[in-house]
């Protein structure tokens, strides 16, 4: 059992990059929710998960770039199942044509 702890910590000891990455995404992401009122969070994760992939091709990591498309992921589902039901008729038909 203590080896697994140890391989486990000896792992994330390994990548330091993935904590300074990950911890202040983490950050920005709470921080948008917790700061903007609806519509404007999901314009800012859909720029931060573009920033975050854009960044991730730059410094070709996988990790990242899942990480940007996750966000990019979680603002097209805010908008369907969030915003839209907020639209009125003429945007719900322009967004999400049925």
């Amino acid at each position: 059992m203590a080896t697994t702890f140890r391989s486990f910590f000896e792992r994330l000891g390994g990548r330091p990059e993935q904590w300074l990455f990950f911890i202040p995404v983490a950050l920005l992401t709470t921080l948008i929710f917790a700061s903007e009122r609806s519509g404007m969070v999901t314009l800012w994760l859909g720029l931060e998960g573009l920033a975050v992939f854009i960044f991730a091709l730059w410094v070709n990591e996988r990790s990242f770039r899942l990480t940007g498309l996750a966000l990019l992921m979680l603002c097209a589902a805010k908008i369907l199942f969030m915003d839209l039901f907020r639209m009125e008729r003429r945007d719900q038909i322009l967004t999400a044509p049925v």
